[in-house]
């Protein structure tokens, strides 16, 4: 009892001293500025009673404070998290065992019962700090004082419409620095989430949305900006603007990595706070609270201003745990600079005044994505427009903050776009048509495209069935094949080669539709507790891409791929076998199976615990192993005539531990396969291949088998769909010894 009572005194203390420093400033500003503070109050009641209905874009909140009016149909709720993450130590707090945490404003779709206040806009200690910084004008205090946002503290998340799809905004310097942007993507039936790094933003929120700040001394901090205003990163990054030709910007980044390593490891560990974010929101989602059965956790996009845009590249290239990002004029260094885009993209940026013939800084990362990329280079912009303050010009004091753009004019533009991207890549409705109005119907906006990542929209939309347990929570089948998840995997197009990560967790799969170019990968996994809906994986590209099979441990994927071949790798086939590893959720770059497999011209390949690789042969159709030995594949070796002596045997699916075999042979010339096995005998010998197909019930078509991780089913392909049937067969046709 005695150290509650300690502690309640503490708490109290510390308020009397947040009250009293509040109160001697009030005392000072207003005795400097009563005037001024006379006439914005006159406003500000002005404005209150504006704000009571109307649908124009902005209204006029007091002079030099036009605040668009969020355009979408629902009410706005907002609220704080402070989370903690207690499998991470903060190794750069003054204080040892203090662990890793982030503060967080949060906009939703609400449903705020009658009678309730609207918060207002601004937090009044944040703007007391900036009139003594001078960057405020003191009449802004009162302006901001009684402007109420269109947010409503702690209500309830609207419900119907629920699950919403996911926002995560990345800040830099101040995380309410968008509130336009946010409460508009809110009022659009997104939840969004502005995210506060340690060590980085002006200020933070504790839980109850109460400010603190942090000490500006920390070492951490104080090392970060030591490279961001050394020479060599300001001569690098004037280089990299200056510079014309994408390549040569892309080898700037890469120096620029090299000389800011505590900006680039601290973007390290911004990525890691998202992941424990979207981990937080899964258990949020599933427990007591305003967030309960609200939250679509599949849905996921991310975007940030300046640092918070190179971080949404990052987890674009690296990541699979989100659907699209935005990058808001900020230098895309860190891992983006090595992994090209994976998940589609938008980049903001400002047409430089000093170089208005030069491209976008992100021009490299634009040219070379793997999913559809946007530019979308706004005229008379700055660094400080893709913020709050150009809406606050006349209480902006200091000279060059902002450009010359109007600044409801930039806001518009802005939400324009990031409403029609998320919308089309997030949400998954019918593309936006403003994504493909060239030129742009806004003259300050010169707007480039890349359409290149063709998604399976009928995957993406919002009626998605949920799905959830082991095989996307489907009836296992007997000793009949059963043509497996209807409507979901198998569908009208054509689906073949299905493979299980060792959990059983994540899956791909190759479909082939009418309207696309060749064979395409997709990709399915348990996000909180439930699995995706089918999307190209992080790694695909617009090719022709086919024929995924994961190792045994789960860490690497085989695939065949039409992609383009590094510039010392030289191949005279159409597609070449790849192989993607993985960790944890983030997919690395794909490399591709080079010599002396290559030679074979590879397809469909499975490894075993030892690392043979097995694998179709075209060059003399076949099946072939290769030994892998001291880091390398050893030369394939044709398996013996038992297997080959088939027509045209292929696609293997061989057991980790290589005690059977299960591949497919043509029956006809009509290219009609059935399924057989073989076993290795006592003798190390392949026996003599069954016939699956003679099982009850098999499909006259059989073709790509895949045993699942745990043993228990065998998948294959058929007339154009996925079957799965028991696995018991396997025993059944293994010879009596």
């Amino acid at each position: 009892m005695d150290m509650m009572r300690e502690l309640g005194a503490m708490i109290l203390a510390r308020r009397l001293r947040r009250l009293s420093g509040r109160l001697n400033a009030a005392i000072s500003v207003f005795e400097r500025v009563v005037p001024k503070i006379v006439k914005v109050l006159l406003f500000g009641t002005v404005y209150a009673t504006l704000t009571a209905g109307g649908d124009s874009f902005h209204v006029r909140a007091g002079e030099g404070f036009d605040y668009p009016r969020p355009s979408g149909k629902f009410k706005i709720g907002t609220s704080y998290l402070f989370l903690e993450d207690s499998t991470r130590l903060d190794t750069f707090s003054d204080a040892s065992g203090d662990y890793r945490w982030i503060s967080i404003r949060v906009w939703y779709p609400a449903s705020p019962r009658s009678g309730v206040t609207p918060v207002p806009y601004g937090n009044d200690e944040f703007n007391r700090s900036m009139v003594e910084k001078g960057i405020f004008d003191p009449a802004f205090l009162g302006e901001v004082a009684l402007r109420p946002s269109a947010s409503f503290k702690d209500v309830p998340l609207a419900s119907q419409g629920a699950p919403w799809p996911i926002l995560i905004y990345s800040s830099s310097g101040v995380i309410t620095a968008n509130v336009f942007l946010c409460e508009e993507l809110a009022s659009h039936g997104y939840v969004v989430l502005a995210v506060g790094h340690p060590y980085w933003c002006e200020f933070y929120f504790d839980a109850e949305g109460e400010l603190f700040y942090f000490d500006k001394s920390n070492r951490h901090y104080t090392a970060m900006w030591e490279e961001e205003e050394a020479k060599p990163t300001k001569d690098t990054k004037e280089r990299i603007t200056r510079a014309t030709d994408g390549e040569k910007k892309l080898a700037l980044y890469k120096k620029l990595n090299q000389i800011m390593p505590t900006e680039v490891s601290d973007l390290v560990l911004w990525q890691e706070d998202i992941d424990f974010l979207i981990d937080r929101l899964i258990e949020l989602n599933s427990r007591e609270g305003i967030y309960r059965g609200r939250l679509d956790t599949e849905r996921i996009g991310i975007m940030g201003y300046s640092k918070g845009g190179a971080l949404a590249g990052q987890v674009c290239a690296t990541s699979d745990r989100v659907r699209a990002g935005v990058n808001f004029d900020g230098f895309m260094f860190g891992g983006v600079v090595d992994n090209d885009l994976a998940k589609p993209f938008m980049i903001f940026g400002q047409i430089v005044s000093w170089c208005q013939e030069c491209p976008s800084i992100n021009l490299p990362f634009f040219q070379r994505a793997e999913a559809d990329a946007y530019l979308v280079e706004i005229a008379d912009a700055n660094h400080a427009t893709f913020t709050d303050l150009p809406l606050m010009r006349e209480y902006i004091l200091p000279e060059g903050i902002l450009s010359s753009l109007d600044g409801t004019k930039s806001a518009l533009i802005i939400r324009s776009y990031v409403l029609a991207f998320f919308d089309t890549y997030v949400k998954g409705l019918s593309r936006a048509p403003l994504l493909d109005e060239m030129p742009s119907p806004f003259e300050e906006v010169k707007f480039m495209k890349r359409t290149r990542l063709v998604l399976d929209r009928n995957a993406l939309k919002d009626d998605c069935p949920v799905l959830k347990g082991p095989y996307l929570g489907q009836k296992p089948p007997g000793v009949i094949p059963e043509i497996f998840a209807p409507g979901i995997i198998s569908t009208e197009d054509h689906e073949f080669s299905i493979t299980f990560s060792k959990n059983g967790n994540e899956l791909l799969f190759t479909r082939r539709k009418d309207s696309q170019r060749g064979n395409r990968l997709l990709h399915m996994r348990i996000e909180g507790g439930r699995w995706s809906a089918p999307q190209p994986p992080p790694f695909s590209l617009d090719c022709r891409e086919f024929e995924p099979n994961f190792t045994p441990d789960g860490t690497r994927l085989f695939f065949c791929s039409s992609r383009a071949l590094p510039e010392n790798v030289n191949s005279p086939h159409p597609f070449n076998l790849w192989m993607v590893s993985k960790q944890g959720s983030y997919w690395n770059k794909p490399d591709v199976i080079g010599s002396p497999i290559m030679e074979q011209f590879p397809m469909f390949a499975t490894q075993t615990k030892n690392g043979t690789l097995y694998f179709t042969g075209n060059i003399d159709r076949g099946i072939y192993c290769a030994v892998y030995k001291s880091g390398r594949f050893e030369i394939p070796e044709r398996l013996p005539e038992t297997i080959n002596s088939l027509n045209s045997a292929g696609h293997p699916f061989v057991d980790p531990d290589e005690r059977f075999i299960i591949f497919d042979s043509n029956v006809d010339e009509e290219g009609t396969k059935n399924l057989y096995i073989s076993f290795i005998d006592n003798n190390g010998e392949w026996s003599e291949p069954q016939n699956i197909n003679e099982c009850a019930g098999f499909p006259e078509h059989a073709a790509m088998p895949h045993v699942s991780f745990d043993g228990e089913y065998l998948f294959f392909s058929g007339g154009g769909d996925i079957y799965w049937v028991d696995a018991k067969i396997i025993e059944e046709l293994r010879p009596k010894e």
